[in-house]
C-alpha cells in the first residue's frame, strides 16, 4: 500500500521540487557569471568577481550586515510573540477555533485583497 502511495506522489513531488528549486539553481548558476557593464547578457566563463565585489564594496557589506541584523531581530520578535500566543491558543478550548482563524487572516489577506481589487 505504501509503495503505491509513493508512486502516486512521485510526479507531484518532482514537479513541485522542479518548480521551486529551478529558480534557486538558476540564481546560483548566474551568480558565478559576469556581465559586461551596461549589458544584461551574461559572459562565458565562471568567476568569483560578484562575490569579491560583494565583500570588498563597503556599501554591499553594510547592506548585508543590515539584512542579517534585521533578520535576527525579526526572528527573535516573532518567537517572543508567537510562542506565548500559541500556548494560549492551545490552553483555551473555548476560543480555540476563533483564535486559529484569526492567525490565518494575514496569510489569506495577501491573496484575498488583490482578488477583491482592494
Amino acid at each position: 500500500m505504501k509503495k503505491n502511495v509513493i508512486l502516486l506522489l512521485t510526479p507531484a513531488l518532482l514537479l513541485s521540487g522542479g518548480v521551486f528549486l529551478a529558480p534557486f539553481v538558476w540564481l546560483l548558476f548566474s551568480s558565478f557569471k559576469v556581465r559586461a557593464p551596461g549589458s544584461l547578457m551574461l559572459q562565458e566563463g565562471v568567476s568569483l568577481a560578484n562575490y569579491r565585489n560583494l565583500i570588498a564594496d563597503p556599501f554591499f557589506a553594510r547592506v548585508m550586515l543590515d539584512t542579517i541584523v534585521l533578520s535576527a531581530i525579526t526572528t527573535i520578535a516573532c518567537l517572543v510573540i508567537a510562542l506565548p500566543v500559541s500556548r494560549f491558543i492551545v490552553s483555551r478550548a473555548r476560543a480555540k477555533s476563533l483564535l486559529l482563524a484569526l492567525t490565518l487572516v494575514p496569510l489569506v489577506s495577501g491573496a484575498l485583497l488583490p482578488a477583491l481589487g482592494l
